[in-house]
């Protein structure tokens, strides 16, 4: 890499000296230390987005003298966060940078957290020598080591205990009461929620971050309209004025009337939220004269059949140029509970409120009718979710736990609702995955199922707004809009949460569904009728 640096940079000297930088970054070049990167703040940092702007960083650098550990270091923390991070991430963890340069280390965690790399992302800070933590920096390492294990294991022993270590070593910080507050509200320490909440609200007055972090545990407990209400604070966070950036020229809606208007309703975070919200789309073509959703081509097809009252576009195409300038107001969707004013007792749509295609249901039919053949029930399965997902070790199921199951189980006929699907040698399970390309095929797979069982991922939802009898398998206290216990939900009649007793483990969940309820429905399905 350093024969690289001198061949490119040996050029560039004199013109990296004659160009100028933002004031923050001439600052770092002249004070000769990568991990200077750490300080920046995001606006500053962000100018390095540009490929050619980094070359010229690192050749100002060059220019300005830099040793070569600390120029190969600057392009790893450069190209970590703006280039070909996974590239990156094998480079640092090879040379050993990881081990013992504390910044580099707290780099690549991070950024590779914010791609869902979160192996990587746990091995960047859990390989890093504690000695090489810097006094009054012990707060950041354990903050972020402990969320990594959080992100990264499927129990959360892991992330509790380097959060206490931390707490009882004195180590406080607001990045690590944010990060490990939900981690102690799921894991059910109370004590420590309490005295986490009263750090939040007396230190981190007007902090964005904070807000967002105390919104979560609020819709936990069910108390939506204050958690809606600071949920909104996320408009103020970088991820949303990124996402949203398109529509800052126009007025954002909160509620306001809006009769005679057009409004654009923007997607955002997974599939499953934009299912979920769905159920206001009626609600709002009763506000204003027209409203457009924007959203991912994916999702289309399904929204446009179930929805006339609205235009359904991608929102990657046309937005800026057709739909933007006819609009007067636009609206993130996830700020829809909050627009209405719902509480967890009066949400719409509960007992569903999605159709699959009737054009696709033909050939559904007939295709599943001849796999399952006579088999006494058909149940849609998900055991695992999206792995570039942060929490995905947490939520999904590794299939060779759930086999066992369908295999004790040869009446049945289980359909696969998501698209990652081992090989495997049961007779009585029917892949037809490849068939799933956009969210109608699955929903009008789904359609034929007499019961859906899933870890908490789109195909819950898609379930719940299709009416259909669903399980869902959750973690512990995992996910606010589940709630904290029992069985039933705000959101959908026909779903029924079965959640692990203990974090991490999972037998419990599949011997009550898979043992218990699965077989009580077939019993109920030979017993004999009296008429």
């Amino acid at each position: 890499m350093m024969n690289w640096i001198r061949n490119v940079f040996g050029g560039l000297k004199k013109r990296a000296n004659g160009d100028a930088f933002p004031a923050a970054w001439q600052a770092l070049i002249k004070g000769g230390r990568a991990g200077a990167v750490l300080g920046l703040a995001a606006d500053d940092l962000h100018h390095a987005a540009d490929g050619v702007v980094r070359t010229r960083l690192i050749g100002a650098a060059h220019a300005a003298g830099w040793s070569e550990n600390e120029l190969d270091k600057l392009a790893l923390h450069l190209n970590l966060r703006f280039g070909n991070t996974a590239q990156a991430w094998l480079l640092a963890r090879d040379k050993g940078y990881l081990s013992m340069d504390f910044e580099l280390a707290m780099t690549a965690a991070t950024c590779c957290y914010e791609k869902s790399r979160c192996p990587e992302a746990l091995d960047s800070i859990r390989s890093l020598d504690r000695s090489c933590v810097p006094a009054g920096k012990e707060a950041d390492y354990f903050a972020i080591l402990g969320e990594m294990y959080a992100c990264g294991q499927a129990d959360l022993s892991m992330a509790v205990d380097v959060f206490d270590e931390a707490l009882d070593a004195g180590h406080i910080s607001p990045i690590l009461v944010l990060n490990s507050y939900p981690v102690y509200f799921e894991a059910g320490c109370l004590e420590r929620v309490q005295q986490l909440r009263t750090y939040l609200s007396e230190q981190c007055v007007g902090n964005a971050n904070a807000l967002y972090s105390l919104a979560w545990v609020e819709l936990a407990r069910d108390y939506y309209p204050e958690g809606f209400r600071m949920h909104e604070v996320r408009y103020d966070l970088p991820q949303a004025q990124r996402e949203f950036s398109r529509l800052k020229g126009l007025p954002r809606w909160t509620g306001q009337d809006i009769q005679g208007k057009t409004l654009i309703v923007h997607s955002e975070q997974g599939i499953g939220d934009i299912v979920m919200m769905a159920r206001f789309l009626p609600m709002l073509a009763q506000r204003c004269s027209r409203v457009i959703l924007a959203g991912p081509e994916f999702v289309a097809l399904l929204l446009t059949d179930n929805f006339d009252c609205c235009e359904v576009v991608s929102r990657h195409d046309d937005l800026e140029q057709r739909y933007i300038p006819e609009a007067d107001y636009w609206v993130g969707m996830m700020s829809l509970p909050y627009c209405f004013s719902v509480s967890a007792h009066t949400m719409p749509g509960c007992t569903g409120y999605l159709r699959a295609p009737a054009e696709q249901n033909a050939y559904w039919i007939e295709r599943v009718g001849r796999l399952a053949g006579r088999a006494r029930l058909k149940i849609g399965l998900a055991w695992s979710g999206n792995p570039a997902h942060k929490y995905d070790q947490r939520r999904s199921i590794a299939f060779d736990l759930v086999e066992p199951f369908l295999r004790a189980l040869p009446g049945v006929a289980f359909f696969p609702l998501q698209t990652a699907v081992p090989a495997h040698s049961l007779p009585n399970l029917h892949d037809l995955s490849d068939e799933l390309v956009i969210l109608s095929d699955t929903a009008s797979l789904a359609e034929q199922m007499d019961l859906v069982v899933s870890v908490d991922t789109s195909v819950v939802h898609l379930a719940g707004a299709l009416g259909k009898p669903c399980f869902l398998m959750l973690p512990r206290r995992y996910e606010w809009r589940w709630g904290l216990e029992g069985e039933a939900n705000s959101w959908y009649d026909s779903v029924r949460v079965i959640r692990q007793q203990r974090s991490g483990d999972w037998s419990g969940v599949l011997n009550e569904i898979f043992r218990e309820r699965i077989p009580a429905l077939l019993a109920e399905i030979e017993a004999p009728r009296v008429c």
